[in-house]
């Protein structure tokens, strides 16, 4: 034995070793040798924990039929592993089973499996296709974390559960939230900046904070029905988003919900619309901005404001709340088109037709047509009349003057018009 050891020794001979370690169907150590394929015995039901972990030179590894679980850690830094097929049977992939494979492109996922792990996927950089089966319901904390080249994916209807972070950085242009869903978590989504196009479900009752963080790309933020919380930056910097559907069931925003969507300009709130322009007033609507609007639409007018008797008391009011008299304005105006209740309008008329400021500087004379036909009060019709005069608006004065005369004219100053 002794002598057989020296020879090998002075030949360059080396005792060839099982690079597997098999005990009783749990494969617990992979010995890495010089092949990149690596194929694993038949009669093994479960990779153990950590046990392919660090092999850099694997490209490829065959799993035998009678698997049933991958354990813990398995694969975790195998970066040259370039494709996998899971077979049928498994129903587990442990935690961080194969994060950072830098090389992995394609996984194949049986439909017998029920449980993947968190951080199963996470930093497969290069992972472009993976098919989710169809009974999963629980998809755990960053499962898919930073799979930037992962384009296109479909989540299952079984799917019940999403854990925090479980795809933020992904590349996929739409998602659709299966209905078993009640929750979206914290940073769900956050940093998915292709991302077009999201389908919530009814089912939807809660939305997490930072859940679509720095979702660039997104045009509308339609939120469902039933949903009751929106966590702290949910949409944060969603800067190309220029509608947002909210419900009236969502009575807890965080007041950053919607910090840095400078273009939102559409409102649909408690179904009625509601427009601010804010290239014209060049700074966004604030979240608790959008929650005053949302008072005002659930009073089904401008209720809110009733307790001010002059125009002095709105305009300090207003000041006070940080709401500007024109959006405010535009508030009443985009009611009034919903519902048409002259008692959205009438209010904001009787303050010497503060709205008639904006329309008459930016010509908008079909919305001087809407006021006009909520039949304001004579001394609005007075206001608008003076700031036709006094702003040039020729065209606005002579509409004004038309409607005196359907009306019975009155008696208001400024009987001739002067540039």
């Amino acid at each position: 034995m002794i002598l057989t050891g020296f020879f090998d020794r002075l030949f360059g001979r080396k005792k060839q070793r099982d690079p597997f370690v098999i005990e009783k169907g749990l494969l617990v150590k992979y010995h890495e040798d010089d092949c990149a394929a690596v194929c694993v015995p038949d009669g093994v039901t479960e990779i153990g924990g950590c046990a392919f972990e660090g092999c850099r030179k694997i490209t490829s590894v065959t799993l035998p039929h009678g698997l049933k679980k991958i354990g813990l850690r398995a694969f975790l830094g195998c970066y040259s592993l370039a494709e996998i097929a899971v077979p049928e049977g498994v129903a587990e992939i442990g935690d961080y089973a194969f994060c950072s494979c830098e090389s992995l492109e394609r996984v194949a996922l049986p439909q017998s499996l029920e449980t993947l792990g968190s951080s199963a996927f996470r930093s497969c950089t290069a992972l472009s296709s993976v098919e989710l089966p169809s009974k999963i319901e629980h998809i755990g904390e960053y499962t898919f974390f930073m799979c930037k080249a992962l384009t296109a994916l479909a989540l299952p209807d079984s799917l019940k559960r999403l854990g925090r972070q479980a795809f933020s950085g992904c590349s996929f242009s739409e998602i659709a939230v299966p209905g078993g869903v009640k929750s979206i978590p914290a940073e769900c989504f956050e940093n998915c900046v292709m991302l077009k196009n999201v389908s919530l479900p009814d089912t939807l009752e809660k939305i997490g904070e930072h859940s679509f963080f720095q979702c660039y790309r997104l045009k509308e933020i339609k939120i469902p029905d039933g949903v009751v919380k929106i966590g702290s930056q949910a949409f944060g910097y969603c800067d190309r988003a220029e509608t947002l559907y909210l419900p009236e069931s969502a009575v807890d925003i965080a007041e950053d919900a919607f910090s840095g969507c400078t273009a939102l300009s559409h409102f649909y709130l408690g179904g009625v619309y509601v427009h601010c322009d804010v290239k014209s007033t060049r700074t966004e609507v604030q979240t608790w901005q959008i929650i005053e609007m949302m008072k005002i639409v659930r009073s089904g007018s401008l209720a809110a404001w009733t307790n001010v008797e002059t125009a002095d008391g709105f305009r300090t009011e207003v000041k006070r709340c940080g709401i500007s008299t024109e959006k405010m304005s535009q508030i009443a105006l985009g009611l009034y088109r919903k519902n048409g209740d002259p008692a959205s309008l009438n209010y904001i008329l009787e303050t010497v037709g503060l709205l008639s400021v904006i329309l008459i500087l930016e010509k908008r004379f079909d919305d001087m047509e809407t006021l006009l036909s909520a039949n304001p009060p004579p001394q609005a019709v007075e206001g608008m009349t003076a700031l036709a005069i006094e702003k040039g608006a020729h065209e606005m004065y002579v509409m004004i003057q038309k409607y005196k005369e359907q009306n019975g004219g009155y008696d208001l100053p400024g009987d001739r018009f002067e540039l």
